[in-house]
Formats: C-alpha cells, structure tokens, sequence
C-alpha cells in the first residue's frame, strides 16, 4: 500500500503526529499505524471487489488518514465509507464526500475553541483584579 501511495504522490502530514519523536521516518511510521489504515488494508484483502469497505472509529480521522484514504479509493478504484465520532466520509475515486469541509470545519472550530479559551482567561482574570 504505502509503494502504491507515494508513487501516485502521497506525502505524509507530519503535524499529525502528535507523540514527541524527533526523525522523520519514526514520524512516517507513527503515521502508517493509525488504526484506519489497517482497517483498509485488512478490507482491500478480505472484502471483495465492488462491495464498499466499512470502517467505524470512535475518534476523528487525522488529516493524513483522510488525505490517504481518497488516494486509497483512487488507487484501489474502491468504495471506503468512515464513520467517525462525528460523521461519515464516502470516499469514491479520490474524493469524499465531506468535499474536504472536514478539514477546513476542523480548522475553524479549533480557531473558534482558542478564540473562546482566550476570552474566557481575559474575562476571569479581568473579573479577579476588581
């Protein structure tokens, strides 16, 4: 699989890692064990062709396991459908159903998060020094 991805352009996201290791390639395998992307592997050889492939997480996909998934339905020509704690993705020839809004939604709400941790800590500590 992981031939198959860098050879159609795949390059890992490496803010994705979120443990502290310092080289790239202990990056890149941290990344490759995501529990998502053994659940492909194991459907592209169990699950036969046509049929789409199932996968349920109890956690978000990161944006590399997403990124890797369309290139996976792309690479493979099949159906991936992920439902994760917050919603389904149908992935289909390289691209999701989501129209990569996941992504760009995730951004805004860990904006508005930080924006919103900020006032917070401005309002308690304005409020403590009267």
């Amino acid at each position: 699989m992981d031939k198959r991805l860098r050879s159609a352009g795949y390059i890992p996201d490496l803010t994705q890692v979120l443990v502290c290791i310092e080289g790239q390639k202990e990056k890149e395998a941290e990344l490759a064990n995501h529990s998502e992307r053994f659940a492909i592997a194991f459907g592209l050889i169990n699950v036969k062709p046509g049929k789409p492939i199932r996968i349920v997480k109890n956690l978000r996909v990161c944006n590399d396991c997403h990124s890797v998934t369309k290139l996976l339905s792309a690479i493979y020509d099949r159906e991936i459908i992920v439902r994760d704690n917050s919603r389904y993705h149908h992935f289909r020839k390289g691209t999701c159903s989501c129209k990569d809004y996941w992504l760009y939604g995730l951004c805004r709400e860990m904006l508005q998060l930080k924006f919103s941790e900020v006032r917070c800590r401005i309002v308690t500590v304005d409020s403590s020094t009267f």
